[in-house]
């Protein structure tokens, strides 16, 4: 009837290399969110390959594409619990004409966010993540991307906040009528 299936995945020194180490060779992700499962062992560096600025000297790459579903922000994450994964953004077809949008390097200092690139994607661009190791590390590494809501604030007649309104959807237009004016000011966002 019901079966568990458990599969694992063993790399040792001398194997391949895995099969996304050449920016040639990039996996394909789709969706607006999803998440993967990969590694840098054995990976290696192109000629002509660069780093993202802020992050260290790329010596074990490993890369993936993505073309973003629709407009908005997205977050792409690496994860591993045995080394410190690097992620940077580009777009451009060939490795020198790669140009960063986003990497990890940015924000290596905000707590939760130092293994992401976060970014305003265009529908029907295409993205490519690279992934390395900080400082030559490698290890498996889970990758998941999703998109992150834009703070939106709703404000009453009064200046307040409505509660909930980060999660409402903007509308462009659509204000009937004239507000009385506000009775609060200082507005701080």
């Amino acid at each position: 009837q019901g079966a568990t299936v458990t599969l694992y995945a063993k790399w040792s020194p001398g194997e391949k290399n895995p099969v996304n180490d050449n920016f040639a060779d990039a996996i394909p992700l789709s969706g607006a969110y999803g998440e993967v499962i990969g590694s840098n062992v054995n990976a290696t560096r192109e000629s002509g390959e660069a780093s993202a600025v802020g992050l260290s000297s790329a010596t074990n790459t490993v890369w993936w594409t993505w073309t973003a579903p629709s407009n908005g922000k997205v977050r792409f994450i690496a994860d591993s619990s045995s080394f410190f994964p690097e992620v940077a953004v580009f777009t451009g077809n060939t490795l020198p004409s790669l140009a960063l949008v986003a990497s990890s390097g940015d924000r290596w200092w905000v707590e939760g966010e130092r293994w992401s690139a976060s970014f305003q994607a265009i529908a029907g661009t295409t993205y490519r993540i690279q992934v390395q190791g900080a400082g030559g590390t490698s290890g498996l590494i889970r990758l998941h991307w999703r998109p992150e809501p834009s703070l939106v604030a709703e404000l009453d007649a009064n200046g307040g906040m409505l509660v909930d309104a980060a999660w409402k959807p903007v509308k462009k237009g659509g204000a009937v009528g004239v507000l009385p004016v506000p009775t609060r000011t200082g507005y701080v966002f």
